[in-house]
């Protein structure tokens, strides 16, 4: 899921990558996150959005210090 966080990324998608059905597809992720597909799915893109932001606020805090 990770390396398909800007694509529309259905259940059905998932579940056919892992060779499962959708209810067997859910279970494996809610039980391994503890969230739902869906929930997770947001998760990994906030998460991503905040890194993207924080590595942006970064460089440009080093160029305004110069280095």
């Amino acid at each position: 899921m990770q390396e398909h966080l800007t694509d529309q990324i259905t259940l059905k998608d998932i579940a056919d990558h892992l060779g499962y059905g959708l209810s067997r597809t859910h279970a494996l992720i809610k039980s391994g996150t503890g969230l739902s597909p869906h929930a997770y799915l947001l998760r990994l893109r906030v998460n991503e959005a905040a890194d993207a932001l924080s590595r942006r606020s970064s460089a440009n805090w080093r160029l305004s210090i110069g280095n």
